[in-house]
């Protein structure tokens, strides 16, 4: 909590005073040796110019991944940094966002309860389990007509159990990948909103298995628990990409495993060309160097996209980053519970971050098809 404090510039003793406590009780409360009373929690909350949930997760507990031994199916780039105080800022309001929809919504349904039939004794997971459960068959996947609308689909499939997925628009290419917060209602995945759509329905998938695992993780190329990663990037591939189906389509193009091959079943199944050579050679239809190709062709097509992100190629309102950032589900919810007068305009807005006028526009955007809202 010690960088809680630091954020608004107040010292150990300022901020025990304007507490009216003992400077060792605030450090007893930093460094975890005692907790603070719910009613001393409110005043640190208003002091901070926070909600009390931005205490109530420390981002320090969150387990992150070691590549040893690890297949990364979205490792093109550099490996990535160590955690920023933007990943624990983007932590935190995510955290304060749960609970405006917890605030919003009863009768959430029991996640963990209903995906319990998907996980083995020994912690294993059956793809085939979840897939059915979210209700996206394999022709639903086929007809994505593109790599957005495809992590469209798949988001969607996860709100309808009051799965809260956010993106991070700030963090840059050093950062992580994803992120899961488990919690048994209204679990949280964060996507890096910077990575290509194909790439963040990996993430997606990966973190969900994070959720059916029941642990809060962080996830970069670099750094994270072997096993568990190994287990969601196993997972995840065989979620999107099953293997008898993946294996088939390769073989119905009837000619050899290129990249070009490999091109087309990634379309087909609505993920990275890197994810579909990864695949393949799992799946023994394709060698390493051919996956060395791909690397290298998707390394060269993810710099031209930053670039144009950096250049400001196809400007995106800022209104429609927020609705990417806080998710289709939040977003609709805050704006029916106003439309509803359960809320009123204040709340409104600063449940969404935004401005009065914006309201409209977000209500506006989200009568149109679901794709339409994320940015890329």
């Amino acid at each position: 909590m010690r960088w809680a404090r630091e954020d608004v510039s107040l010292t150990v003793d300022e901020a025990a005073r304007r507490l009216r406590i003992e400077p060792d009780q605030l450090e007893a409360w930093e460094n975890g040796s005692d907790t603070p009373t719910f009613a001393q929690l409110k005043k640190l909350a208003a002091l901070y110019g926070r909600t009390p949930a931005f205490f109530l997760i420390d981002p320090t507990q969150l387990t992150r991944p070691s590549r040893a031994g690890v297949t990364d199916f979205r490792a093109v780039g550099p490996a990535a940094a160590a955690e920023t105080f933007e990943v624990r800022r983007r932590i935190l309001t995510a955290v304060d966002d749960r609970s405006s929809y917890l605030a919003l919504k009863t009768d959430l349904p029991d996640f963990a309860h209903e995906f319990e039939a998907a996980v083995g004794a020994d912690g294993s997971l059956d793809a085939e389990k979840v897939r059915k459960k979210l209700g996206v068959s394999l022709e639903r996947q086929y007809r994505a007509r593109d790599a957005y609308t495809s992590l469209a689909l798949w988001i969607s499939a996860l709100e309808r159990f009051s799965v809260l997925v956010f993106h991070a628009s700030s963090l840059g290419e050093a950062s992580i990948r994803g992120l899961s917060l488990f919690f048994e209602r209204a679990p949280v995945i964060i996507l890096r909103g910077k990575d290509a759509p194909a790439g963040r329905l990996f993430t997606l998938a990966h973190e969900l298995g994070h959720l059916l695992l029941r642990t809060n993780a962080m996830c970069d190329p670099l750094h994270a628990n072997a096993e568990v990663e190994l287990r969601c990037n196993r997972f995840a591939a065989e979620l999107l990409m099953p293997g008898e189906e993946f294996r088939a389509t390769l073989t119905a193009l009837g000619r050899p495993v290129d990249r070009h091959a490999v091109e087309d079943a990634a379309r087909r199944f609505g993920v990275s060309d890197f994810a579909a050579a990864v695949r393949a050679l799992e799946l023994g239809m394709a060698d390493r160097d051919l996956v060395d190709e791909v690397r290298r062709l998707t390394i060269s097509a993810l710099r031209e996209r930053e670039q144009a992100q950096a250049s400001g190629t196809g400007f995106v309102p800022a209104f429609r980053i927020r609705m990417r950032d806080l998710g289709r589900l939040y977003v609709t919810t805050v704006l029916d519970a106003y439309e509803r007068d359960e809320i009123g305009l204040t709340d409104a807005v600063q449940a969404l971050r935004v401005k009065v006028r914006t309201l409209g526009k977000m209500h506006s955007a989200l009568s149109r098809p679901r794709a339409g809202v994320d940015t890329g």
